[in-house]
């Protein structure tokens, strides 16, 4: 095993950093899920644990914009951009 830190930087379409967004990884060693966590008011989440660099499905939302979920590669002292874009409004 391997620590690693990974940096997720939850972002709009219009580059601005989006606080508060719930951040969930998959296939964490310790624990399937990391759930529960935020981003901060620079829209960013950072995730430090003992995993071998692989693939993880990670999934972000927030309410007001579309959800994101993915497998995104996870390697040591990454940074990840994730954009969250504007959910459409209802008819």
């Amino acid at each position: 095993m391997t620590t690693i830190l990974v940096l997720l930087l939850i972002y709009t379409g219009a580059d601005q950093p989006v606080k508060g967004a719930w951040v969930e990884v998959a296939g964490m060693v310790h624990s399937p899920y990391i759930v529960e966590q935020v981003t901060d008011s620079h829209g960013v989440f950072v995730v430090e644990v003992d995993v071998e660099p692989s693939l993880r499905t990670v999934r972000v939302g927030k309410v007001g914009y579309q959800p994101f979920a993915g497998d995104l590669a996870f390697v040591a002292d990454g940074v990840i951009g994730i954009r969250l874009d504007p959910a459409t409004p209802s008819p």
